[in-house]
């Protein structure tokens, strides 16, 4: 539910402000042990929660605040146990999810597997995606964006995304 609080007029969704939100693009590089430097703008909004990190869709990894989590986990647990396809979703999320703080340097430990699966491997681009974040190899992001950009800008259709 959309609303609006305080004298400063920051709209809240589910008592989140909108400023409290993940956005932009920043470079950074995995080093050796498998720690990535979060930026500085999303290690502010994290600050000493615990983050959960999995594996997501288009095989890259997602890093998760409690509140997107809780709504995660609350959407897996309204999937149909006897439909195989949702079943083997939520092994997918959970088996892939590790449950992290940031140390004092701003940095989370990407599980071996989840770099193996993600091909997070030196060169990474953490992308915000609002509620949540995205981990993608440099590579792969560069061509996800050119044609991410490409359908946004040459589309005709209908976003549902209001006046955009």
């Amino acid at each position: 539910m959309w609303g609006i609080v305080g004298e400063q007029d920051n709209i809240v969704e589910d008592g989140i402000e909108l400023d409290d939100e993940f956005l932009g693009e920043f470079h950074h590089s995995v080093d050796a042990k498998g720690r990535l430097v979060l930026p500085s703008d999303h290690r502010s909004l994290i600050g000493k929660e615990t983050i959960h990190m999995t594996l997501g869709f288009d095989n890259i990894m997602t890093i998760h605040p409690p509140a997107d989590w809780v709504k995660i986990r609350a959407s897996v647990g309204e999937m149909r146990r006897g439909d195989r396809s949702q079943r083997r979703t939520a092994r997918a999320l959970f088996s892939n999810a590790s449950k992290q703080t940031l140390d004092k340097q701003g940095r989370i430990t990407i599980p071996p597997n989840l770099r193996e699966k993600c091909g997070l491997t030196k060169e990474v681009v953490v992308v915000g995606m609002g509620e949540f974040i995205e981990v993608w190899p440099q590579d792969r992001w560069e061509s996800e964006q050119g044609e991410a950009n490409d359908l946004y800008v040459n589309t005709d259709e209908t976003t549902g995304m209001g006046s955009l």
